[in-house]
């Protein structure tokens, strides 16, 4: 339930809210609630397309948005339900702030200091040690061409889009697998649905042999396969590259300037944690420090335990003990 940014930002000099940065959000969100709230109203819609999504949003116009001492005017911000990141995160979510951030402004991530800096591109100096590596923008998104590996021992190119709002590794699209099988591995676990922008996603986890950002690779990868075509989506995407990469690394997201820049931070070369119980959690805000059992994976260690979800007669399930600011229950209350 980890894996998300948070930053403090406003809207229009609102109070502070509590926004993921997210870069594979085209644009910045509220929660219909938040606006509101903030009697933000709004002027139009836009027909989406993308992961999960294909649908008419509410736009809003002209609104100004400050974070991190700086504040850009003239945003175009939609109105969304992201309830599911709050469930799925297990922290209160207000809002999005999506690609438009990252076009304007050089954005700075320390994944372990758990920091963020921007800084306008005029004065931006790329500081030592880092890896440029070469991104395509698209809109307000940003592509990186991966070199993938299969069981085969050959490797593969494919572009994927650079997705800080990704919990996880990655995601590969089944066209992209479709057209190369070797990818996928022997032994696939089906997942239950997660939800994205505007509705659920069918997926299994499985190791990837091989991937290569740059000069960095990295092998026995967890991802996770994606089990449906989405019509919407453009049929050159390979995938998304999630925080589960970006976080390997101190991360400048430099796209004025066509650039990802990279530079393995302690926990580069750290194994990838893996959902080893088969246990998939959630919460129920605004409860945010009780963890519920979602669902159990059929085979897992957790189902053969006999552990369910759902029911109050599964309270502190797997022994776990109350400790400060968090509660297990195995009810979904």
């Amino acid at each position: 339930m980890l894996g998300l940014t948070y930053i403090q930002a406003s809207v229009n000099g609102s109070r502070p809210l509590t926004m993921v940065l997210d870069s594979g959000a085209f644009y910045t969100a509220l929660q219909p609630g938040i606006a509101a709230e903030l009697d933000v109203k709004a002027s139009g819609t836009q027909q989406t397309t993308g992961l999960g999504a294909n649908g008419t949003l509410q736009m809003v116009q002209n609104a100004a948005l400050s974070f991190a001492g700086e504040t850009l005017t003239g945003q175009t911000i939609s109105v969304l339900p992201l309830d599911y990141i709050d469930k799925e995160a297990g922290h209160k979510t207000e809002g999005l702030l999506g690609g438009k951030v990252f076009m304007k402004f050089e954005v700075l991530e320390d994944y372990r200091l758990h920091a963020i800096t921007v800084v306008p591109p005029a004065q931006f100096t790329a500081p030592p040690g880092y890896t440029s590596i070469p991104v395509m923008i698209s809109g307000n998104l940003a592509l990186v061409e991966l070199t993938i590996g299969g069981t085969d021992g050959k490797s593969v190119e494919g572009t994927f889009l650079i997705d800080s709002g990704t919990v996880g590794n990655m995601i590969l699209m089944k066209r992209f697998t479709d057209a190369n099988p070797s990818l996928e591995p022997k032994k696939l676990i089906d997942i239950s649905s997660v939800t994205a922008v505007g509705g659920k996603l069918e997926i299994a986890s499985g190791k990837l042999e091989l991937l290569r950002l740059g000069p960095y690779s990295f092998h026995e990868l967890p991802v996770a396969f994606l089990r449906s075509v989405n019509p919407s989506l453009p049929t050159t995407l390979a995938g998304l590259l999630g925080s589960g990469i970006l976080r390997k690394f101190d991360v400048i997201f430099d796209y004025p300037h066509g650039k990802l820049w990279l530079k393995p931070n302690a926990d580069f070369s750290n194994p990838f944690p893996v959902m080893a119980s088969g246990i998939l959690l959630t919460v129920k805000p605004p409860r945010y420090n009780v963890v519920l059992v979602r669902d159990v994976l059929a085979g897992s260690p957790a189902a053969q335990a006999g552990v369910q979800p759902g029911g109050h007669d599964h309270r502190y399930p797997f022994g776990f003990r109350r400790i400060p600011e968090c509660e297990f229950v195995g009810a979904s209350e």
